[in-house]
């Protein structure tokens, strides 16, 4: 019953440029940073996926799809992610925020009703990489990528969506939603955080 509600697809499959490597493989307090953000997915008793064309993702135990377009950025995976799902909706994470604890995503999941789009946001920003999608959303995110219009928040703002602040008690540093995109970024992060 839980897998034709929702299911969990998190997002690997990016070529990571401004990094220079892979980056869900990267080690974050010994651990890569794509398995912080899983052991918290399977927590909530979801099926998981991994969307990656890089066969080393498959170490983790959880099925692992290539996109069925590729080169579109997260726009592709989710496209990958709403074609291939069994489930009504999709929750959408990427690999490089490793301190999105299983609380917020649960939390999120609690607060989901008929939207088309739930997405968290913070400060008024909001987080594509953070949200879920109804399986029902193909269609017009194929007409997205047919148009090579790949940017998620236009693509969130043309959709019936809610904006889900995250309480500050289950995220009191909002260093919990950074994505880690360069090699300063990911050593900020590695001073800064105690875990």
């Amino acid at each position: 019953m839980k897998q034709d509600f929702l299911e969990i697809v998190i997002l690997a499959g990016g070529k990571s440029s401004r990094m220079g490597q892979d980056k869900g493989l990267m080690l974050f307090h010994q651990k890569p940073m794509i398995e912080w953000i899983l052991e918290a997915s399977l927590k909530t008793n979801y099926p998981v996926r991994i969307i990656a064309n890089n066969p080393a993702y498959s170490q983790f135990g959880v099925p692992v799809i290539s996109d069925i377009i590729p080169e579109k950025g997260p726009m592709g995976g989710l496209f990958t992610a709403l074609t291939t799902t069994k489930s009504k909706y999709v929750f959408l994470l990427s690999c490089d925020t490793p301190l999105i604890k299983n609380e917020i995503l649960q939390y999120m999941i609690s607060k989901l009703t008929t939207q088309e789009v739930l997405v968290a946001s913070l400060q008024g920003k909001i987080l594509p990489l953070l949200a879920i999608y109804h399986s029902d959303l193909k269609k017009v995110v194929l007409e997205n990528i047919s148009s090579n219009k790949l940017k998620m928040q236009e693509l969130i703002r043309s959709l019936v969506y809610q904006e889900l602040e995250i309480p500050n008690f289950l995220a009191p540093q909002p260093e919990v939603f950074a994505n880690i995109n360069t090699i300063d970024e990911f050593a900020e992060l590695q001073k800064g955080v105690v875990l």
